[in-house]
Parts: structure tokens; sequence; C-alpha cells
């Protein structure tokens, strides 16, 4: 999913999908200078959301495959 739904976007048909959305602190991109405004529309429209920011990460990072895992545990219970 994009990292990037917004309040423009209808994200209702994401309501209780589970969603991992992690975004890096130095986006070159500037994702994260909209992670805010991304969390809540998700949030409102009802997306079991698990978001954070990685400081100082670039747009592409290595993936915390313990984080991962923990919330993949959680989420298929």
């Amino acid at each position: 999913m994009p990292a990037l739904a917004t309040s423009v976007v209808d994200n209702r048909r994401l309501a209780g999908f589970p969603v991992y959305l992690r975004i890096g602190g130095a986006d070159q991109l500037g994702w994260a200078n909209r992670f805010e405004e991304t969390v809540n529309a998700l949030t409102e429209a009802g997306v079991d959301l698990d978001a954070a920011i990685l400081d100082s990460a670039p747009h592409m990072f290595r993936m915390n495959w313990e984080s991962l895992d923990a919330w993949l545990e959680k989420v298929t219970q």
C-alpha cells in the first residue's frame, strides 16, 4: 500500500485491514513530512495500523525483521 494515503483518497475499504507502515525520517521524497496526515487518514478509515518513522533512515532502508515478525504474530492470531 502506498505510504501516502491521505484524506483525499477514500480509505474506508481498508477498514480492519492490518497495515505495517515504516517511513524513513530522512526520506528524500518527503514522505516523513506527511506522516501524521497519512496516519490520521488511515486511522480515521479504521485501518489496524502500526506506524512509525525510522529516525535518520532514507527512502530505502533495511527492514527490521524482528519488529515485523512480532507484528505478524499479532495480526495472524
